[in-house]
C-alpha cells in the first residue's frame, strides 16, 4: 500500500536477479561480440560474470573481451551496414562536409540499417542472415567502388595520393592491404591482386605511374567489397 513506481522497480530487481536474464543477456552479448551463434562455454562464464557482480554489464564485457572465445572470434561476425560505412570511412582516413549526410543516410536507408528505423523494441539484426543477401551485397560492392574511387558527395581521402610512386604491383598491393584490411592476403588471393594490378607488366618492377594511379583505386574498391573487409 502506498507504493507507486517502486511496485515497478521491485520487478525489474526479481527480474534481474533470474539466472535466465543472466543467460539471455549475456548470450546477446556474445552473440555481438563473438558470432552469431556464441560457444555455451563463454555464454556460461559471463552469465555466471552477470550474476556474481549484480548485473554490471562493465564486469561482463569485461570477462567476454578477456575470453579466448573472444581472441579467437577473427572473421566469425558480418559488418552491419553501419559498421561497414564507418569503417571504410576511418580506414580511408575521410574528411567529410555537411553534404556527405544524404548521400550517406541513403546508403544506409538502401542496406536497411537507418538508424533508430527499426520499428520493434528489440534493436537491428545481429545475424550474418539478415545483412548477407545478393542485393545487400550488390549495395555494399557498389559503395566500395565509390568509397575506392573517391566518388561519395562531401566525403574526401587522401590515403591513395598520399602513395609514393614508382610502386611495383608487388608493393601497391601489399601496401593497400596493410593499411586497408590490417591482415596479410591469402597466397592466392595476393597472387592474383598482384597480376591484376601489373596488367602484363613484371610484378617486381616500377609501375608507369599512369598505370599506379589507374589501379590503386580499383585494388582499394577491390580490398574494401571482399570478405576481408566485409566480416570483422
Amino acid at each position: 500500500a502506498g507504493r507507486g513506481i517502486e511496485d515497478g522497480e521491485q520487478v525489474l530487481d526479481i527480474l534481474a536477479s533470474q539466472a535466465s536474464t543472466a543467460n539471455f543477456i549475456s548470450r546477446k552479448l556474445c552473440r555481438r561480440f563473438i558470432a552469431d551463434d556464441p560457444p555455451a562455454s563463454v555464454v556460461a562464464v559471463a552469465a555466471a560474470a552477470f550474476r556474481a557482480n549484480g548485473g554490471d554489464i562493465r564486469g561482463v564485457l569485461g570477462t567476454i573481451l578477456k575470453s579466448p572465445e573472444f581472441a579467437a572470434a577473427l572473421d566469425t561476425k558480418v559488418k552491419r551496414p553501419l559498421e561497414f560505412i564507418c569503417a571504410a570511412m576511418r580506414t580511408l582516413i575521410v574528411s567529410y562536409t555537411a553534404q556527405a549526410a544524404d548521400p550517406l543516410r541513403f546508403a544506409l536507408y538502401s542496406m536497411g540499417q537507418l538508424p533508430f528505423f527499426w520499428r520493434a523494441p528489440d534493436g537491428y539484426p545481429d545475424l550474418a542472415q539478415a545483412w548477407v543477401n545478393s542485393n545487400n551485397l550488390l549495395l555494399r560492392w557498389n559503395l566500395a567502388t565509390a568509397f575506392g574511387y573517391n566518388k561519395m558527395p562531401g566525403l574526401g581521402s587522401t590515403l591513395l595520393s598520399k602513395l609514393p610512386s614508382g610502386l611495383t604491383p608487388t608493393a601497391l598491393v601489399d601496401q593497400l592491404a596493410n593499411q586497408l584490411l590490417h591482415r596479410p592476403l591469402d597466397a592466392g588471393d595476393r597472387t592474383a591482386l598482384i597480376n591484376y594490378a601489373a596488367q602484363g607488366l613484371s610484378p617486381s618492377k616500377p609501375m608507369p605511374s599512369s598505370l599506379q594511379k589507374a589501379m590503386a583505386p580499383e585494388l582499394a574498391s577491390l580490398m574494401l567489397a571482399s570478405p576481408y573487409f566485409q566480416w570483422r
